[in-house]
């Protein structure tokens, strides 16, 4: 080894090829050992009394085990795929499935010890006894647009999280999964006013679990994480659905044709209503105050067409997805002259009137002007 350390620092070594294949001869026969501890999941307290073996291809290597529980297993060559099984009495069993590690070497490196021939490893493991039984808990689902609970359905499905990750040293998280966990069944029960119950016995004891819930109407799903028998229960919080935006699909003005009536069309996306920081009656209000027509003495007999100075009848209307704004005459006008026409109507203060999906959350409202581009809009009544 010093010799070749020697080499790959000395530049009689030769050239780029000649360095690269030193580092290959060097790494042809990298190989890997492991050595740690098992521990109680439920206690934390170092297992002794367990065996260990290293499962590769055909070959199975057994560990050593000192009296203080410390494991030695090795030599793992590179590329191999392996399995680590653990076997303790009184505990569940034990399977953790690796990929193979990769050679550590690259061709702009020549440090000797990146490329060392043997390399070790410190990976702990959790065994739990096998007569624990996971205590009964609840699911509470929340929201934070409303106070309503929602119902739905929950789903706890078994992970590779070992429950004592936070609570014991390991190495970089260098710690061996039980894969055999995974072969606990997946629990699925409803929820009802935003509360669910797993009786006693349904999860496994230390095994962690992906919980989701889902289906609860105008929501999407919600995860969380839980460890059975360590946690007392689970909150999942859901985030509303995002719906989709106001928008303006059809102005009766765009149609060119006259209204004598002077009613305006706005067709929107989706149903629509007032949104409640104003009441109906008080959006009409606002059109009603700035309400202005086309009109002058045509006849010249000195009498016109006057609008009142107080309320004029302006009506804003929802159906459905239609807004609709209509004047009438009759309570509208102060003076009437028959004999000079009106030419148009125009309903201002668009930007007043507030509006948002039928049923939906205040932050979905949008001013009519707003949607429409502009605060007034004039329509022609011949």
């Amino acid at each position: 080894m010093a010799l070749l350390g020697a080499c790959l620092f000395a530049t009689a070594c030769g050239k780029d090829k000649e360095t690269i294949l030193v580092q290959e001869q060097q790494t042809a026969d990298q190989v890997y050992y492991f050595s740690g501890h098992i521990y109680d999941g439920l206690t934390g307290q170092r297992l002794t009394g367990y065996s260990l073996d290293l499962q590769f291809r055909d070959k199975k290597l057994s560990a050593q085990v000192d009296a203080e529980g410390r494991y030695f297993v090795g030599p793992l060559p590179y590329f191999q795929d392996y399995t680590v099984r653990v076997k303790a009495d009184g505990y569940r069993s034990f399977l953790s499935h690796n990929a193979g590690i990769t050679l550590d070497w690259n061709h702009e490196s020549f440090l000797v010890h990146e490329h060392a021939p043997e390399k070790g490893f410190y990976y702990n493991a959790f065994l739990y006894p096998d007569d624990l039984v996971a205590p009964a808990t609840q699911v509470f689902v929340t929201t934070w647009d409303t106070e309503k609970r929602p119902s739905g359905t929950v789903r706890f499905t078994p992970t590779n999280v070992p429950a004592m990750l936070d609570y014991l040293p390991a190495v970089n998280g260098q710690i061996w999964n039980n894969a055999d966990d995974l072969q606990l069944r997946t629990v699925t029960k409803t929820v009802t006013d935003g509360v669910a119950t797993i009786e006693a016995g349904e999860l496994g004891f230390g095994v962690h679990y992906d919980v989701m819930v889902y289906g609860a109407a105008g929501y999407a799903p919600g995860i969380a994480g839980f460890l059975a028998g360590i946690d007392d229960y689970v909150t999942v919080v859901l985030d509303p659905l995002d719906a989709a935006g106001l928008e303006l699909v059809y102005n009766s003005i765009t149609t060119g044709i006259p209204a004598p009536n002077g009613e305006i069309v706005l067709a929107f996306n989706q149903p629509i209503e007032f949104d409640p920081l104003h009441t109906a009656a008080e959006y009409a209000k606002y059109v009603d105050d700035t309400l202005s027509i086309d009109s002058w003495d045509e006849n010249g007999n000195g009498k016109w067409n006057e609008l009142k100075n107080a309320s004029r009848g302006t009506a804003v209307q929802i159906k459905g997805n239609l807004l609709i704004l209509r004047w009438n005459p009759q309570e509208a006008l102060a003076t009437v002259d028959d004999n000079d026409p009106i030419y148009s109507v125009t309903y201002g203060a668009l930007d007043s009137v507030l509006v948002r999906p039928a049923g939906g959350k205040y932050w979905e409202r949008a001013s009519i002007g707003m949607l429409v581009g502009t605060t007034s809009l004039t329509v022609n009544l011949r």
